[in-house]
């Protein structure tokens, strides 16, 4: 779709003081991408930082003001006078706009041409920006409610409503500005004298509670509010007493369900996903090379700005004039990698997820070598590929000064809980999600280690020997300086090779209880003996051994009171099997061909399990 076919959208943000939550506020309209976009600020004569917050995004703005004004209304009027989008909203400063809700309001208004106002599910925001309540079950509202007095709470969420043009000027085209608290709600009223109000449910705005707001008054809010009602029942009494009080339209519902839209939020295969702190040397370089790879049609890029103290938000809004498929997320403190993915990922729109570092570097074709082996894959949950090291910076792939390699061996489970593995690249499917959940917050360097580990309880891995991207070894990284917090690696390959344990216990009495089958080690060395160690010490029951050396074969000698079998004996009694050795690799084609070829009915190397001693 061409840029001028998409409905032009006007907002308008009243702002006096608010320097600690404007920046949020504006980045998350600006950082919408959102292509035919009327934004003006008015701001009343702040005396914090807020000018000079404006001031950065000025040239994406069509307008703003900085003088006295005659409080909140007023500006408002005031900053909707001259506009011409033909849908209209204003949020204010310290509130801010869900991702994507530009996107939806358009494409909700193009295809429902009969709805002249929408609003979406309420949500609340904290004081930090992170988002605290959604409003369950979605509140529906009429005229009949608000002439009976129900306006809440919950109340019509100002962030989250948005309108036609039409309907604004059918309403008089301003908001009484002699109103302090409820002037929103007033308007409310003309409006539901000319439409019913269309609750969606989707996430459209939210509102923030912080200390100082004016709507911490909530008795007076209430009380004017009331006044502006019975204001309005005597006007229908006296006007409007024949129409009818049609009950609330029924809800819309979002993503819409049709053939094709007109207009349509922007569907696409991967999501990238990119955390930026202190990294404005990199995140044009980074940006490059993302919309070079080969299926950047297909991509977008979300940024989380961690509130750097630098200044790549400038550098990404200016893409993002070119780009429309580029995200900025700009957070109101400083916060770690980890929540910052999963606040990129809640919002991503794409079919497989990848992380990117700012100052890492890629094969040209990396992500659609990674996309393609997915889709070819649909078993699999994430696949990764090796890894190139260098010292240098700003290198390419393609012209680079190698100093190490990362070159993975075959994946197994066995080997992830045990080893850092999947490296700086991945891409997996953002289905999984739903059951594997996101990533771990209170980890400060292993996070992702954990999530792949979740992931490998579930679903399949796959290692691509080949090269896809590059990786700085930076003497400020955690695992460069000495700070790589091993007390976390121990910790979570210990609850997951006792989870492992766990399972193989469960499996193992079903086997003998239900199955009649024995538990077997295949190994009869130093491994085989300490398997059957930790098996013991968890109350494992082993019945013998497996060993391809005929020697050991039907002996009257037993290895720590166990009889050894031959591979002969798996297809007559169909144990499970615990292999101890290091020849694995052989062994594997082995039992895969007697149709051993799952994860539950083999398991691997546990004598190699450091945490559990």
């Amino acid at each position: 779709m061409k840029t001028n076919e998409y409905p032009s959208i006007t907002i308008v943000t009243p702002s006096l003081n608010q320097g600690v939550y404007l920046e949020e506020c504006i980045l998350s309209i600006l950082g919408q991408g959102y292509p035919r976009l009327e934004y003006i600020i008015m701001d009343g004569g702040s005396s914090d930082n807020s000018v000079d917050i404006i001031r950065k995004y000025q040239k994406y703005l069509s307008r703003w003001i900085s003088a006295p004004d005659g409080g909140q209304y007023a500006a408002i009027n005031e900053g909707f006078k001259g506009t011409s989008g033909e849908i209209m909203a204003w949020l204010n400063a310290d509130d801010k706009l869900h991702s994507g809700a530009l996107w939806k309001v358009a494409e909700l208004f193009d295809t429902y041409k009969e709805v002249l106002w929408l609003t979406g599910r309420p949500t609340v925001w904290n004081d930090s920006g992170k988002l605290v309540h959604v409003v369950d079950p979605l509140p529906f509202w009429s005229r009949k409610k608000y002439l009976d007095g129900l306006i809440g709470p919950p109340h019509i969420q100002q962030e989250s409503t948005f309108f036609r043009r039409l309907l604004w000027q059918l309403a008089g085209s301003t908001i009484d500005a002699n109103l302090y608290y409820a002037g929103d709600l007033e308007l409310w009223c003309r409006f539901f004298r000319h439409a019913g109000l269309y609750s969606v449910d989707t996430l459209i705005g939210g509102f923030r509670v912080h200390k100082g707001q004016k709507t911490e008054a909530c008795d007076k809010y209430q009380e004017e509010a009331l006044k502006i009602i019975e204001k309005e029942r005597v006007f229908f009494e006296t006007h409007e007493k024949d129409k009818p009080l049609t009950p609330p339209p029924p809800a819309l519902v979002y993503p819409i369900n049709k053939p094709a839209a007109v207009v349509s939020t922007p569907e696409y295969l991967i999501s990238v996903i990119v955390s930026t702190y202190a990294s404005e040397l990199f995140i044009k370089e980074c940006i490059e090379q993302l919309l070079s790879q080969t299926v950047s049609h297909k991509m977008e890029i979300i940024i989380v700005d961690a509130a750097s103290p630098q200044r790549e938000w400038e550098i990404i809004l200016e893409y993002q004039r070119h780009h429309d498929n580029i995200t900025i997320i700009r957070t109101g403190k400083r916060i770690g990698v980890y929540e910052a993915w999963n606040i990129a990922i809640r919002q991503a729109k794409g079919q497989f997820i990848t992380t990117f570092s700012t100052n890492d570097a890629l094969r040209l074709d990396a992500f659609e070598i990674l996309s393609q082996t997915l889709i070819a894959h649909p078993d699999v949950a994430l696949v990764y590929g090796d890894t190139i090291l260098t010292h240098i910076p700003h290198e390419t792939f393609d012209n680079h000064t190698k100093c190490g390699e990362y070159i993975w061996p075959e994946y197994s489970y066995e080997d992830l809980i045990q080893n850092c593995r999947v490296g700086p690249h991945p891409m997996w499917r953002k289905s999984i999600h739903e059951t594997v959940g996101y990533f771990d917050e209170t980890y400060t360097a292993i996070g992702d280690q954990d999530f792949w580990i979740r992931i490998g309880l579930r679903y399949k891995l796959i290692h691509l020997p080949q090269y896809t991207g590059l990786f700085w070894l930076t003497p400020q990284s955690i695992s460069q300086n000495g700070q790589l917090p091993y007390d976390e690696i121990d910790k979570t390959h210990a609850k997951y090779q006792k989870l492992y344990l766990n399972k193989i216990k469960k499996k193992a009495s079903y086997y003998k209880t239900f199955l009649k089958r024995q538990l077997l080690i295949w190994g009869t060395g130093s491994a085989g003996k300490l398997t059957l160690k930790i098996l013991q010490n968890h109350s494992i029951t082993v019945h013998g051994f497996i060993d391809n050396d005929s020697k050991k074969w039907n002996s009257t000698s037993t290895i720590d009171g166990l009889k050894v079998y031959s591979p002969d004996y798996i297809e007559k009694t169909r144990p499970l099997i615990i292999i101890a050795t290091i020849y694995f690799n052989e062994i594997k084609p082995i039992l895969n061909a007697i149709g051993y070829t799952e994860r539950e009915t083999y398991w691997t190397n546990i004598y190699e399990f450091k945490c559990l001693g």
